[in-house]
């Protein structure tokens, strides 16, 4: 007999490990994963906070490279983080 988990749970590794933990039982011969993924609904500003963080982190890499123009020539010096 084919048994089934069922649920919700909000992150794919979740998922997997139910599967796993059952699958070892030793009365256990087949089993179907129906467990369903509903990740938690963020916050309304997520999307605000990710792009000022995006933007701090410009502005901060920014300051460490200098900008030389010679005629039509522009050569950029310094570092920034990989």
């Amino acid at each position: 007999m084919e048994s089934a988990l069922k649920g919700e749970v909000e992150w794919a590794y979740q998922r997997n490990a139910a599967m796993q933990a059952v699958r070892s039982l030793t009365s256990v011969l087949g089993l179907s994963n129906d467990i369903t993924l509903k990740p938690n609904v963020m916050s309304a500003n997520v999307l605000t906070r990710i792009r000022e963080a995006l933007a701090w982190h410009a502005e901060q890499e920014a300051q460490r490279i200098g900008v030389l123009i010679t005629g039509a020539t522009a050569t950029l010096r310094g570092t920034v983080q990989p």
